[in-house]
């Protein structure tokens, strides 16, 4: 029986394969036939950095850029949380689309027979994730550049939240200082570190006031992490204030998946030791966690506290 569910799996995993591959190349046929009316390009659309924002646009002509430069001189705060919100679902399709051809290109897929049930059934799991990612998605990103996307996305995100838009403000503190293809100079990189290191902060605490458990957990990463052996740009961000961190991720942990849960208590054990909090202030908070999650999230189901939703348009695709 176990080798009749192992053989199973083996023909789930190629079937999903095959379909990546189906599609991969009808895609590609699809693209080439366009019109050339199609081929239009769009203009620049991250606002800031004009050279290399028009050497992107120059490459864009998908529905995304359209929509972009459509709507890019709005200042209606739900047009720029949409247009960073939709940058990011172009930049999650195109880590997708490298994530197939990856599989498709894997020497493990040679010789399925000699990997274990588990291993078959991640890989099952992980080609249907991103081939499902990319099906979604396709229509409206592909042919999107991502160096555009991720300019667009820098620069609407930080926009919304400094307008205190409550998602813009836990996507800021969660991406960093956004993706880059290495083109940009030292001193426009510079400023998007100095940009995050100022605003992050602020950021970061309104979202734990609100008991944010994404960017709970993120703070109390950050107590429990080792020193780094390489210093970074990251070590300029202060640390959240403890008492806010230990509430929010007490609460996350009771919100968490189950195999999140165990990750979280043990950061807050490594809190606990740092005795930056009294036992007078981890009981409070403790007690805060308890009703407000009884108050406001008993009976709901668990949460990827990993997963920025807040990032993304497209419900479940957050990674």
């Amino acid at each position: 029986m176990h080798y009749v569910k192992q053989i199973s799996s083996v023909v789930v995993v190629a079937a999903v394969v095959a379909v990546c591959a189906w599609q991969w190349r009808h895609h590609d046929e699809a693209a080439t036939a366009q019109p050339a009316a199609l081929a239009r390009t769009a203009d620049a659309v991250a606002e800031g950095h004009a050279s290399a924002a028009a050497d992107s646009a120059g490459k864009d002509a998908s529905k995304w850029a359209r929509r972009r430069e459509a709507t890019r001189a709005s200042r209606d705060l739900g047009t720029v949380v949409r247009a960073y919100k939709e940058a990011n679902d172009c930049l999650l399709y195109h880590s997708a689309r490298h994530e197939v051809d990856a599989l498709l290109e894997g020497k493990q897929w040679n010789s399925l027979s000699s990997e274990t049930l588990a291993t078959l059934e991640a890989m099952d799991a992980s080609a249907s994730t991103v081939l499902s990612t990319v099906k979604t998605l396709d229509a409206f990103c592909s042919g999107s550049d991502p160096q555009a996307l991720a300019e667009a996305s820098s620069a609407a995100v930080f926009d919304a939240a400094v307008r205190g838009n409550p998602d813009a403000e836990v996507c800021f503190v969660m991406s960093g200082i956004s993706a880059s293809d290495g083109s940009e100079s030292a001193s426009f990189v510079k400023s998007l570190v100095d940009r995050y290191v100022a605003y992050a902060p602020v950021f970061s605490q309104k979202a734990l006031e609100r008991g944010d458990p994404r960017v709970a957990v993120r703070a109390l990463g950050r107590y429990a992490a080792s020193p780094a052996v390489h210093p970074s740009w990251r070590d300029a961000v202060p640390k959240a204030d403890p008492v806010l961190t230990w509430r929010g991720a007490r609460l996350a942990s009771l919100r968490s998946l189950p195999e999140q849960r165990e990750g979280i208590e043990y950061n807050l054990a490594e809190l606990r030791k740092l005795g930056v909090l009294s036992p007078t202030q981890i009981a409070q908070a403790d007690a805060w966690a308890a009703a407000t999650f009884a108050r406001e999230f008993s009976g709901q189901a668990p949460i990827n506290v990993d997963a920025a939703e807040q990032c993304y348009s497209s419900p479940g695709l957050a990674p």
